[in-house]
């Protein structure tokens, strides 16, 4: 048995919210109406500086020396057809890609201010407007519903269409219900709704609706009744602007002056400033098709909440060191990682322990680590071979390598290891020692290590390219050699993973990531957005999202099939993401 040495309980947590405003491109600071078109670029209207269109890298901004009707906009959204409709103090522009049209009083609007436009599932779209009620858009002008119609005020902030097909909409003075174009019911404070002054609405997952107030905080309808939610409940501010329901189940709520609260139902948690918002004031939310939750904001232009957290383990360096080589979970889902500093410390989501060889470990960096199919963790060092770790305690088995950089596991239960200057060697359980088999590559320098379903290793040199080791302890063992010659990018492999077709996928050092499909090597670079060709580590995650570990950071690739020969897109993590 061995003692714990040290351990700790502090880390520090940051939220991703990345600033788009003035600097980046934006055009004006006052963000109040948000919108992802069928591309996934992110269209934004400003208070006094038009519209925006935001693709992932450069805003292209429209005004009304580009054709639309004012800079005041209040509203966005992308119709069935793929055209843009914005509403603004002065009118409705609809622009197809090219070029605006423009729609006021004199085409029948009932009011040139357009707080919110929606469109229903049979593709009608429909106006909110500032005093003229709501309208429906119709071969010949408008069909205006205003007061004379049943419509409970004609100051209309925002609407919605529910799972029946009945509208919702929201006024200065209450809630009406439309279905079949005729008012069947209007909601009060009376009825229950908490505040009769409307700003925004929102349908869950379940087809419940929530309802955004200025004075009353949020509630939500649930074909009964209405179940309010405040600031004594934990809501930031019961003054809420805005209001979105995510993919996830939550509610989120942007507030006047108090930041946004998220609901996951049952707590709020508030982000305000201080955790990393661009502005108290939230006017508009949006999630996009990767799941990202955008904030327009009331002077400090927009933010990106990635939904990830990047967490620092850096409270105590003394502990932990200041680059981490490896870790990995195990089935106790307790994270150990190997550090600069030597050693391996162990997280067990509130406190740090960390081995050396006071516990029978090594004080060696550990480079490497890896779980087999007998939950046994091995460990490779810098210096100090292999040690293994059985659940009770660490053993030093006999090794004529120390360097120590990859393990794998074959199809026999035979690990095997990936050495610098020893090439590649694996474990006899029967004499409980690692052994070096008779064949070996021409570069005995190997940087990385994988062992595929047909029990065929893999192995990535410093120089010599590519190894495949087929049956390597057999007597028919059998080591091919693929280089620059044979189509690869790179002679230096520092990273394979496979994906779940089979496609072998290498990180290089200079060209980048390569795909092996068993016959051809395709390669891409940073000429296909890469942060950079030096490539130090590839991992699948359970989306089979491929991430690459470079030294400007990490890059997520996704794929448009499942056998990933086509990249969907890249998205880039870097110290603006919260990624150091």
């Amino acid at each position: 048995m061995f003692y714990l040495t040290a351990s700790f309980s502090t880390y520090a947590q940051k939220y991703n919210f990345r600033t788009y405003s003035l600097a980046e491109g934006l055009p004006q600071s006052q963000a109040y109406a948000l919108c992802e078109d069928k591309r996934g670029s992110l269209w934004i209207g400003t208070r006094g500086g038009g519209i925006s269109c935001f693709d992932g890298k450069n805003f292209t901004n429209y005004t009304e020396q580009d054709g639309l009707i004012n800079n005041y906009v209040r509203a966005i959204i992308q119709d069935n057809q793929g055209n843009i409709w914005i509403g603004t103090d002065e009118g409705i522009s609809k622009y197809d890609g090219k070029t605006f049209s423009s729609y006021t009083k004199l085409n029948g609007l009932p009011d040139n201010a357009v707080n919110a436009i929606i469109q229903d599932r049979k593709g009608n779209l429909w106006f909110c407007t500032d005093k003229g009620g709501i309208c429906k858009m119709v071969k010949n002008g408008f069909k205006v519903f205003s007061k004379p119609d049943g419509l409970i005020n004609d100051h209309v902030i925002c609407a919605i269409e529910d799972v029946q097909g009945d509208i919702w909409i929201g006024t200065e003075n209450g809630i009406s219900r439309m279905r079949n174009d005729k008012i069947i019911n209007n909601y009060t404070t009376k009825s229950g709704l908490c505040s009769n002054i409307l700003r925004g609405m929102a349908i869950d997952k379940s087809g419940m609706i929530w309802f955004a107030t200025y004075t009353g905080g949020i509630c939500k309808y649930d074909g009964s009744g209405f179940t309010s939610y405040r600031a004594k409940d934990g809501l930031a501010s019961n003054a809420v602007l805005s209001i979105l329901c995510d993919k996830q189940g939550n509610i989120w709520c942007g507030t006047t002056c108090c930041g946004v609260s998220r609901f996951d139902g049952k707590k709020f948690t508030t982000f305000t400033e201080n955790e990393g918002l661009c502005n108290n004031n939230i006017s508009a939310l949006l999630q996009d098709m990767e799941g990202n939750i955008w904030l327009g904001s009331s002077g400090g232009g927009i933010c990106r909440f990635d939904n990830e957290r990047f967490i620092n383990f850096m409270e105590k360096p003394t502990l932990l060191g200041s680059v981490v080589y490896s870790f990995l979970e195990d089935s106790s889902k307790n994270i150990w990682m190997g550090s600069s500093i030597g050693g391996v410390t162990v997280y067990n989501g509130n406190s740090y322990t960390r081995y050396s060889e006071k516990d029978g470990f090594t004080a060696q960096k550990v480079r490497c680590i890896f779980r087999d199919s007998k939950n046994r963790i091995w460990f490779g060092t810098l210096g100090d071979g292999i040690y293994i770790y059985d659940g009770k305690k660490f053993t030093h088995p006999a090794s004529k390598s120390s360097f120590i950089v990859g393990i794998t596991e074959d199809k026999r239960g035979t690990i095997w290891f990936a050495t610098l200057g020893g090439g590649v060697s694996y474990y006899s359980e029967k004499e409980s020692r690692i052994m070096r088999p008779k064949i070996q590559p021409a570069q005995n320098r190997v940087f990385s290590i994988y062992a595929d379903k047909n029990n065929t290793l893999w192995l990535g040199t410093s120089g010599g390219g590519l190894c495949k080791f087929q049956h390597p302890l057999d007597s028919d063992a059998l080591m091919l050699t693929y280089t620059t010659q044979n189509g690869m990018s790179s002679n230096i492999i520092r990273s394979i993973v496979a994906d779940k077709t089979g496609n072998l996928w290498l990180g290089s050092g200079g060209g980048g990531i390569m795909r092996y499909d068993g016959k051809n090597f395709k390669s891409y670079t940073g000429k296909n957005a890469l942060a950079s060709n030096n490539i130090y580590l590839l991992q699948f995650d359970r989306g089979n999202n491929l991430w690459v570990g470079t030294e400007k950071g990490m890059d997520r690739i996704s794929f448009t099939n499942p056998g990933n020969s086509k990249i969907k897109n890249i998205r880039h993590y870097g110290r603006p993401e919260g990624f150091n």
